[in-house]
């Protein structure tokens, strides 16, 4: 294999390998899931606003090499990924450590970067307040102070130096702290990506590209590019029931509704003709005791027998309110 192309090339390649059915043990889903799944569980159980950089705190060491190629993947093949990255670390994607400022911090940490303006605009006795050139990590429970600069624990912060003690907490907080969690997250990206290919979009845009735009669900174009199995076919008197079900929806509802099944609240780019594979409601048996369930690796709906339009409401929005995902499945 190595005489006929690069691992770049054979990580392509193994893209187009069908991927299995999938479970929810969090190992399993690491290296079996699709990346949807992979990328929605990470946000959804381990983060608040972007993964790579809590990931400091709860493995300091793990360069995470599957899930920037994840993210590859979604693009190559027109998926969204639910998926909030904060702005600096897009902005570090497309340039460098010098284009993050300390404006950039309010999209990791908001309380610090309030703290910090309030410390650059405090008209008080700055020493008063009792700071160093130093920070504080919670690494796993464990306070640990690093300093800023040499000797910084012994460096009081005063009303003379406070403007290079706010640079020094950003630059950490941004560039130093997290250096080799982001420089593994960019590698694992070009690995498969050109990044100049990303330079053409600003972060913005890239975000736009990765976890969709924030519009208004049309059911008409999901009604034309929906499939059905089971028995179950447009005509069907269960899915007339449910296409009125969920047109009383409200935007907010169709938006969970289409996360339940596909992993991602947010339409295609170019619409639903290019979801791969297309949405699909399956029939989920006779028995109204059960809950619609979902295979996202699949957009299936595996929707029960529901003829009562008022039984129908209750139990998708039971299920989809739930909000668990490919678990239910």
């Amino acid at each position: 294999m190595k005489g006929f192309c690069t691992p770049t090339q054979l990580l392509r390649c193994l893209w187009e390998i069908p991927l299995p059915d999938i479970t929810t043990s969090w190992a399993e889903c690491l290296e079996r899931c699709a990346p949807t799944e992979i990328c929605t569980y990470i946000h959804q159980n381990i983060c608040q606003r972007i993964f790579i950089v809590m990931l400091h705190y709860i493995a300091p060491n793990w360069k995470l090499p599957k899930c920037p190629s994840e993210i590859c993947w979604a693009l190559y093949e027109n998926m969204l990924v639910e998926l909030p990255f904060a702005g600096f670390f897009l902005s570090k994607l497309l340039g460098t450590s010098a284009d993050v400022d300390i404006h950039h911090l309010a999209s990791l940490d908001p309380e610090v970067y309030k703290n910090l303006l309030f410390l650059k605009s405090y008209e008080g006795d700055v020493e008063e307040l009792g700071l160093n050139f130093t920070v504080v990590n919670n690494d796993l429970g464990e306070a640990q102070v690093v300093e800023l600069k040499f000797g910084g624990k012994d460096i009081p912060v005063t009303s003379a130096n406070r403007i290079a003690y706010i640079h020094l907490v950003a630059d950490y907080r941004l560039n130093r702290q997290i250096r080799q969690h982001c420089l593994a997250f960019r590698q694992g990206l070009a690995n498969v990506v050109n990044l100049e290919w990303l330079r053409m979009f600003d972060q913005q845009e890239i975000q736009v590209l990765i976890s969709g735009a924030q519009v208004p669900i049309s059911l008409e174009d999901l009604k034309s590019f929906t499939n059905y199995s089971g028995g179950y076919s447009a005509d069907h008197p269960v899915i007339k029931v449910f296409w009125r079900v969920v047109e009383g929806f409200t935007d907010e509802e169709k938006r969970k509704l289409l996360k339940f099944v596909t992993s991602c609240s947010r339409p295609p780019l170019l619409g639903f003709k290019e979801l791969y594979p297309a949405f699909c409601i399956h029939n989920g048996g006779s028995d109204l005791e059960r809950l619609p369930t979902a295979s996202t690796c699949m957009n299936l709906l595996k929707l029960p027998e529901f003829y009562d339009e008022t039984l129908l409401r209750s139990k998708l929005l039971y299920a989809i309110e739930c909000a668990a995902g490919f678990e239910l499945s």
